[in-house]
């Protein structure tokens, strides 16, 4: 069951840390953007990071850390990040698969969970 998906974001990040050492990429994505909206942005930033590290050819990361560092107030950076890969991106079919959760954060960027 996916406690992200339920609104139950805190009770997923025992599952997600286990999850993590096994290399799983939507891991990293999922976690990070779990700890991001707990409002914990340099856990965040971390995993994505992490992942960014590993999966060097995915585009969806890179799209999850601007969040993260837009709520860490790095926002030159947010959008350094998302502008220069928004081209690049746009037609990706793993960006694509996260569609409406992008949409939906990007109307919500300070919102948090508990």
């Amino acid at each position: 069951m996916k406690f992200d998906v339920l609104g139950k974001e805190a009770d997923a990040v025992p599952n997600y840390k286990k999850a993590l050492d096994t290399g799983i990429m939507r891991t990293f994505v999922g976690s990070g953007s779990t700890y991001r909206l707990l409002g914990l942005y340099e856990e965040a930033k971390k995993t994505i990071k992490r992942g960014t590290e590993l999966f060097k050819e995915n585009k969806v990361m890179p799209i999850f850390l601007s969040m993260t560092l837009y709520n860490l107030e790095h926002h030159e950076e947010a959008m350094e990040m998302l502008l220069s890969g928004l081209l690049e991106q746009a037609g990706d079919k793993e960006v694509l698969s996260y569609k409406k959760a992008i949409q939906f954060y990007s109307a919500h960027q300070e919102e948090k969970r508990k």
